[in-house]
């Protein structure tokens, strides 16, 4: 088990997807957590003969209590000494299309017992790769995440009275696997903006994904942190009532939110110079205007392969959400 425990949130989203049928590699595969520690906290929670209405209403700290036990000490020396000289292996063998670290970590687990759970095995592989210098590829899965962050550059809604300019945000978020970007403009990054932006968002997208990534902005996360940031209670909320999990972007981890920043750079390249020299008298009209460049934006070739929306149509009917209540439509 690793040594860090999980946020009450995580946990929930454990039970929930048990009692809607999802296994345990489906649950770790969606939460992070290794499968058996998954099976660990399934097997507790089972033990006690409550139902998970009863348990839903448990504060955090009784929640706590019922299901987490105290980390398994881990004999890192040992371990360590083993999956040393494993790595340069480990890691070419990640650049194979459709490997994931999940399946090496069973591989290594089937010859290696005794050997690192999946979070510190993970671990170990991204110090090696960081002393390497070297990049690892992320297999996005459709329906698997959704990335949302805020633009750097404003664009503007003037007074008719007064002719003043006013900087409004831009929301902009793309699905993992396809690339699919919505973009809205609103006038703040305050909690309700930022949860309405996110509920058209998902309107748009047509379904709800596993996991939404935002960056650590102050709508989305209280507190953050490389481990266990904490989530803003109203976005916690909403995840909830959405079936489904926020996991935030780390600190001074770029590459975990490089599509959403490279959506941001094509979205200033294809939307923002269209949009020079035009005035908008309302956020409303800014909002009509964006609705055809972001629709023209998703509907551009890539490279000479399909676009962004003729991918998410080939992907239509497809249950790939982790609950299958949301399809891709």
């Amino acid at each position: 088990m690793a040594n860090r425990t999980l946020t009450m949130n995580k946990i929930k989203q454990i039970l929930r997807g048990h009692f809607e049928g999802h296994g345990s590699k489906q649950l770790s595969k969606l939460t992070g957590v290794s499968r058996n520690t998954v099976k660990s906290y399934l097997k507790r929670f089972q033990q006690t003969g409550l139902s998970f209405e009863e348990v839903n209403q448990l504060s955090d700290e009784g929640l706590a209590e019922l299901i987490l036990g105290p980390p398994a000490p881990v004999q890192q020396s040992d371990r360590l000494e083993v999956l040393l000289p494993l790595l340069p292996g480990i890691v070419k063998k990640l650049r194979i299309k459709g490997m994931t670290r999940q399946r090496l970590w069973e591989e290594y687990r089937q010859k290696h017992p005794d050997g690192f759970q999946a979070s510190q095995f993970r671990k170990h592989i991204r110090q090696y790769v960081g002393k390497q210098g070297l990049t690892m590829h992320f297999e996005h899965l459709a329906g698997d995440k959704v990335f949302i962050d805020y633009a750097g550059k404003k664009l503007y809604v003037t007074d008719p009275d007064t002719g003043e300019h006013f900087p409004v945000e831009v929301f902009v978020a793309t699905l993992g696997c396809t690339q699919y970007t919505y973009v809205e403009a609103t006038y703040t990054q305050k909690k309700p903006d930022f949860i309405g932006s996110c509920t058209r968002m998902l309107e748009f997208f047509g379904g709800v994904p596993r996991v939404i990534v935002p960056d650590n902005l102050r709508s989305a996360v209280t507190k953050g942190s490389k481990y266990s940031p904490v989530l803003n209670e109203t976005f916690e909320t909403f995840a909830e009532h959405y079936n489904t999990t926020i996991i935030p972007a780390r600190p001074r981890q770029p590459r975990e939110k490089s599509l959403v920043e490279g959506a941001v750079r094509l979205v200033y390249q294809r939307i923002y110079v269209a949009l020079q020299g035009k005035v908008f008298l309302s956020l409303e009209s800014l909002n009509e205007a964006l609705v055809p460049l972001v629709s023209n934006y998703n509907d551009y070739a890539l490279r000479g392969e399909e676009s962004r929306r003729e991918q998410l149509r080939h992907l239509s009917g497809t249950v790939c959400w982790h609950f299958p209540n949301f399809l891709i439509s």
